[in-house]
């Protein structure tokens, strides 16, 4: 019986919080957005290319911040895992751009470095290691972010893409940890 509490509670805690991130962005209900009991989260969006229909997903785990301050979790000036535990995956179908970065289609692993004048978004040409094994000699691109301040914080870190239409080839990339949201526009090519 108490192990079943114990369970339910957990399962709970991992749906009640996230619901509580997607609050603080209610632009976010269009993407789809889903967090496993494993502590990893999952944001997709399914676009066109002409009549090809294609994804762009990310795969993060799910940090807490447990009454932590999130300079200790993400501290400015330092290359940060962007998540928890294994790295986090961006998954693209087509060719994306960030201004004027450009993603070719494929696999890659993303990190972020909070600053204090905003972040940057590192877009890394490994993946599938762990979150804090960062070769910048593997970086493809870093992405000024556009960042603000929320007004109610975020306790567990949340990730979305968010199209900018249903089926638009143009969104936002989209984080919030604590009292901080950043994002960076993206277009498919």
């Amino acid at each position: 019986m108490i192990r079943h509490t114990i369970l339910a509670a957990a399962l709970l805690a991992v749906t009640v919080v996230p619901a509580c991130a997607q609050e603080q962005q209610p632009a976010a209900a269009a993407a789809d957005l889903t967090v496993e009991a494993s502590g990893r989260g999952r944001t997709a969006v399914g676009l066109r290319r002409g009549r090809t229909p294609v994804e762009l997903s990310i795969d993060y785990g799910v940090p807490v911040l447990r009454g932590r301050p999130l300079a200790s979790l993400a501290p400015a000036g330092r290359v940060w895992r962007l998540g928890a535990n294994s790295s986090t995956t961006l998954k693209t179908e087509a060719e994306l751009s960030f201004g004027r970065a450009v993603i070719p289609a494929g696999t890659y692993s993303l990190f972020a470095e909070p600053g204090a004048n905003g972040w940057t978004l590192i877009v890394n040409k490994q993946s599938g290691q762990w979150g804090t094994q960062h070769d910048p000699q593997q970086d493809l691109a870093r992405i000024p972010m556009t960042v603000r301040t929320l007004s109610a914080p975020v306790e567990a870190f949340t990730m979305w893409l968010i199209p900018a239409g249903a089926g638009a080839a143009r969104g936002r990339l989209v984080l919030a940890w604590g009292d901080v949201e950043a994002s960076a526009d993206w277009t498919a090519k």
